[in-house]
């Protein structure tokens, strides 16, 4: 699996760029930034993940989401990029930036329940904590690496940016192929449930958001463990697309410094504090210390409104770096945590799903906060969603423990 988080890191050290790019390098508007987390509003689907993935064998299904994500990215080879300062930047690449970029990120609907699946059969509950740690530090080590020397190459000529992108793709194409050679301990099972009828599977996903429901009526703690994830969200998704705005529109950082920030100052720090908390998690609960990272993150966007540099806002991003790896673990570590035996992608599913709620209405809204009052009020507001949502956890894991 590290070779396959080292490939994966590549990839997304590339596309990480993509927001601050479409403005620089192709002159696109503001909205193009929120539209870009916007795309995680297809996540409301997420429980008929379930269903459909079951008439797969599990490898075979890595392999399929691998070339439906990277193979449209190929396309950004033909956009029409014009040096900064030129006369009739590339505006109209945009749309063709963007739409290669939709299944990307649209893909992570299956990839990311999958993902959990195969880290619930493979990997006992004591140490999954460490596991995910050591994997997430090393796709971020090379996040790190190859944002740093993409922004490098477009800072000399945005042009780059019709290559870089089709090698991100490739390379990340060959993460999937990786996981896909990982042997599953109960992939019997799913030799047996791949020859169910069409008509069966189908009735399955129809059952889906029922589905969903019994599992908020049934586990309150997990319900709470929701809702406070759902103030965490709206709060990061509605301001964490104006921080690009920021750094572009307001501060005029370069590539280089947009990179030092959100590509060395966040990733360096979550590595360095990833392991630790990976331990800290198996041994204080994925609650504590999911509700700890959000007071973290109020912090951070307390912090942004006295921002006036790039060294500014690269200490920010130190802070980011400290409550998102906290985020990471629980995003990630929480269903499983949670879910009864043998529910673990049932659970992600549902955890997706209010991913895709939140994410069809906080980037429209922060944009809207922002055009109608002012960044700095957006910023503010965040950081009062994460202190309401470490109250939130604060309950759900009283409640899981008495349970």
């Amino acid at each position: 699996m590290a070779r396959a988080a080292a490939c994966l890191g590549f990839a997304t050290g590339i596309f990480n760029l993509l927001g601050f790019a479409a403005q620089r390098s192709l002159g696109g508007p503001e909205w193009v930034v929120p539209l870009i987390t916007f795309w995680q509003a297809l996540w409301i689907v997420a429980p008929a993940v379930e269903p459909v993935l079951s008439r797969f064998p599990p490898r075979k299904a890595f392999r399929w989401i691998g070339l439906v994500a990277c193979a449209p990215i190929l396309l950004v080879a033909l956009l029409d990029v014009v040096p900064t300062g030129s006369e009739g930047r590339g505006v109209g690449s945009v749309p063709l930036l963007m739409g290669a970029m939709f299944l990307w990120y649209a893909t992570n609907i299956v990839y990311v329940p999958h993902r959990v699946a195969l880290l619930s059969a493979n990997m006992p509950a004591g140490v999954r904590g460490r596991v995910y740690a050591m994997l997430s530090a090393t796709e971020l080590i090379v996040t790190m690496v190859t944002a740093r020397i993409g922004g490098s190459l477009l800072d000399g000529d945005p042009r780059w940016l019709r290559a870089i992108f089709p090698v991100g793709a490739a390379v990340g194409f060959l993460g999937y192929g990786q996981l896909s050679r990982i042997r599953w301990r109960w992939e019997r099972q799913w030799a047996h449930r791949r020859g169910a009828r069409r008509d069966a599977t189908m009735a399955a996903v129809g059952l889906a958001w029922r589905k969903t429901l019994v599992v908020f009526r049934r586990d309150r703690g997990f319900r709470l463990y929701e809702i406070g994830f759902m103030l965490y969200g709206m709060g990061l998704l509605m301001s964490q697309p104006l921080v690009t705005i920021l750094a572009e529109r307001d501060l005029r950082l370069s590539y280089g410094e947009w990179t030092r920030a959100s590509a060395v100052a966040f990733p360096l720090t979550m590595i360095a504090v990833m392991t630790f908390l990976g331990r800290i998690v198996d041994r204080l609960g994925v609650a504590r210390t999911t509700g700890g990272a959000f007071l973290v993150l109020s912090v951070f966007f307390a912090t942004l409104p006295a921002v006036t540099g790039a060294w500014g806002l690269a200490g920010a991003h130190v802070i980011l770096g400290l409550g998102m790896a906290g985020v990471s673990l629980g995003w990630n570590l929480g269903p499983l945590h949670f879910a009864p035996e043998g529910r673990a992608r049932a659970y992600g599913a549902v955890h997706l799903l209010l991913v895709g709620v939140r994410s069809a209405l906080a980037p429209g809204i922060g944009y809207a906060l922002m055009r109608l009052v002012s960044i700095q009020a957006a910023f503010l507001l965040s950081a009062a969603l994460q202190l309401a949502a470490f109250l939130v956890i604060r309950r759900a894991r009283a409640m899981h423990e008495d349970a």
